[in-house]
């Protein structure tokens, strides 16, 4: 555990921790590293000590402090892994993956979906990035089975399409295509009972056209693609994310169906979000994407193909589907100590 989540988690004042953390090292029940990249200590706890330190599962409020400043440590590990530092993501994941799914457990056990979900959603953006997508599925099968399917909230909501998702991944298209209509099904008759009923419909007709456009209809994709991203644009800048993933599908189905100008079109304004938000293995994606759409018009030797392919061959093998999932919008409500 990096020192400065333990001092968050433990709330031993940094003065009194200076000489226990003087005292653990001398006597060889601590280890401190400075690792490179990071600008606080990792802490390595002898086992002993670390079995004595693990919070008490009967302690309710040490367990909520626990859940709450991973929520905190998941969303720093999100932003960076959909941000333009993934590498740095990918490390902090590395070595606090452990405690991160402890905490997940700690909120499903306890009914606590939400924050559930939220780091369950961290953990499968990691392990798909990290191409461990059998662990990524029985992640996905986890989390489903300790949702209440017969009450939809934001976490139940995000638990299905990850199922449907996993489902098409594995070959069950049909299987996939009936969950998230189900669901659309149950959000149109306003079966939601806890979230934003325009984002998690936007959400899931996104999945729907996605499942769509995979499971090799790009001509049916259309028509929910297009009903995702109009809602997208109407709930404003919070959902760019979204939105520019929404217009990658889009681009890719009118790629498919040979509407090459309408694709790039598409394709750009997408590349055009994911700049902005500083997204650089998004923009390496929709580089490849505008790429395929120029050499699909026959002008794969123009100057602007040319650049991103060249751009493209350089850093499309760094990413992964993982950057443009669509972002399920699970509110991490904890603030960090202090700021």
């Amino acid at each position: 555990m990096f020192e400065r989540f333990f001092l968050a988690f433990s709330q031993v004042p940094e003065a009194r921790w200076s000489g226990l953390r003087a005292e653990l090292t001398a006597t060889a029940l601590l280890r401190v590293e400075d690792l490179p990249g990071f600008n606080t200590p990792y802490l390595k706890l002898h086992p002993t000590l670390a079995e004595a330190a693990a919070p008490d599962t009967g302690d309710a409020e040490l367990v909520g402090r626990f859940i709450g400043c991973y929520l905190w440590v998941g969303g720093m590990i999100d932003g960076l892994l959909r941000g333009s530092q993934p590498a740095a993501g990918m490390a902090l994941m590395g070595l606090e993956q452990s405690n991160l799914r402890r905490a997940m457990s700690f909120a499903c056990d306890r009914g606590r979906h939400r924050e559930g979900g939220a780091l369950a959603n961290t953990l499968g953006v990691y392990l798909q990035t990290a191409g461990r997508l059998r662990e990524r599925d029985r992640l996905t099968a986890w989390v489903r089975d300790r949702m209440p399917l017969d009450r939809l909230d934001g976490a139940t909501c995000a638990a299905i399409l990850d199922h449907a998702w996993t489902l098409l991944t594995q070959g069950q298209a049909r299987e996939a295509l009936e969950a998230v209509q189900d669901l659309e099904r149950r959000l149109e008759a306003g079966g939601l009972e806890a979230g934003d009923q325009a984002f998690q419909l936007a959400l899931t007709r996104n999945y729907r056209g996605r499942i769509l456009l995979n499971g090799g209809r790009p001509d049916l994709a259309l028509e929910p693609l297009g009903q995702a991203i109009a809602a997208y644009r109407v709930l404003g800048d919070d959902q760019r994310d979204n939105l520019s993933a929404a217009l990658g599908d889009l681009a890719n189905a009118l790629m498919a169906l040979g509407r090459y100008d309408q694709a790039l079109a598409a394709s750009d304004e997408g590349l055009a979000i994911n700049r902005a938000l500083g997204r650089d293995q998004a923009v390496a994606v929709g580089l490849g994407r505008t790429a395929a759409i120029l050499m699909g018009t026959g002008r794969p030797t123009t100057g602007s193909a040319r650049c991103r392919l060249a751009t493209c061959s350089a850093s499309r093998r760094r990413t992964s589907a993982a950057w443009t999932r669509p972002r399920p919008g699970i509110a991490r409500p904890w603030t960090w100590p202090g700021g």
